[in-house]
């Protein structure tokens, strides 16, 4: 019965680790210029925002096939009840295959576009 029960937690163990296994990825912060990306990692381009006082990124351009695909985007660090309150917008891509592609976002500050930004990302 002891042996039963070590199984069952060391399956339970390797399950729970499984969502993540052999995923990597590439975390690149307020991103400029070219990004290169290893094919079969997870890029994710992050960008400080204050969505309480109007300040804020927002991807333009989603690539459509490729060698990026779009794996979605979320926030972190912001509870949405602060005025005022800053947190880190993460959009996220998977490197399917070798090339380029050319991202667009836009920061807009009190419904206005201030910066229009072209992010290259090469798949190697």
């Amino acid at each position: 019965m002891r042996s039963a029960g070590v199984v069952l937690v060391l399956a339970v163990a390797l399950a729970a680790a499984a969502p993540g296994c052999g995923e990597s990825s590439t975390s690149v912060r307020d991103p400029h210029g070219t990004v290169e990306v290893a094919e079969g990692k997870v890029l994710d381009l992050t960008f400080s925002i204050s969505p309480g006082v109007g300040y804020g990124w927002e991807l333009v351009s989603r690539p459509t096939g490729g060698p990026l695909a779009y794996d979605g985007e979320d926030t972190s660090g912001f509870d949405g009840g602060e005025s005022g309150g800053s947190g880190v917008q993460h959009y996220r891509f998977r490197a399917t295959t070798n090339g380029m592609v050319k991202l667009v976002f836009v920061h807009d500050y009190r419904g206005k576009t201030v910066e229009r930004r072209t992010v290259t990302v090469v798949v190697d």
